[in-house]
């Protein structure tokens, strides 16, 4: 397999994943993912990262990438006080789910 075929394969597994994980997102209050976060399941995506380019990173398994976003910050498991806030507030999320985790990030309106 030439290089160029095989940036086009990754190209094309990356394209079923995004398509896939598209159809894992939605917009959601926190009141309805309580449960998962006291299961420990959330993991919170800063504004200004990708959503999706997370999602794709963590279904490949490409911890190099992940963490960067972990070690910046910009990726991290949902700490006690985001959560008491967006409770409070029963902020409105994007949630993506990407087996066993479900990324949320705040929505900008």
């Amino acid at each position: 397999m030439t290089t160029t075929d095989e940036n086009s394969a990754g190209e094309t597994l990356q394209d079923e994943i995004k398509a896939k994980l598209l159809g894992e997102t939605a917009r959601c209050p926190f009141s309805e993912l309580q449960r998962f976060f006291a299961q420990g399941s959330l993991l919170r995506v800063e504004l200004g990262v990708d959503l999706m380019d997370v999602g794709v990173a963590l279904a490949l398994d490409d911890t190099e990438k992940f963490q960067q976003w972990m070690a910046a910050g910009q990726v991290a498991s949902l700490e006690d006080g985001v959560a008491a806030s967006w409770m409070e507030d029963d902020a409105e999320l994007w949630t993506m789910v990407v087996r066993p985790w479900i990324l949320v990030q705040p929505t900008v309106d």
